[in-house]
């Protein structure tokens, strides 16, 4: 009998790890960093993605700041 591993097992573990990968070239934020993922074919969300920025906004391995932009809500 084989055993077979659904998308959702590895994503959950690995996804600090990829959302760490695609901020070291440059800042981001959590839509844009949803975007690329699925661009790569990966199918998080933002319910997921957002979470897991805070637990390493709070671990201290990225750091996060406010911007506003000149039009369009904030």
């Amino acid at each position: 009998m084989s055993e077979t591993t659904s998308f959702g097992d590895w994503l959950r573990p690995a996804l600090p790890l990829l959302l760490l990968r695609l901020l070291i070239d440059e800042p981001g934020h959590g839509y844009g960093l949803v975007e690329k993922l699925r661009a790569a074919g990966i199918s998080a969300r933002g319910t997921t993605v957002y979470p897991h920025l805070s637990k390493l906004q709070d671990a201290g391995y990225i750091t996060s700041h406010w911007q506003t932009p000149e039009t369009g809500p904030a």
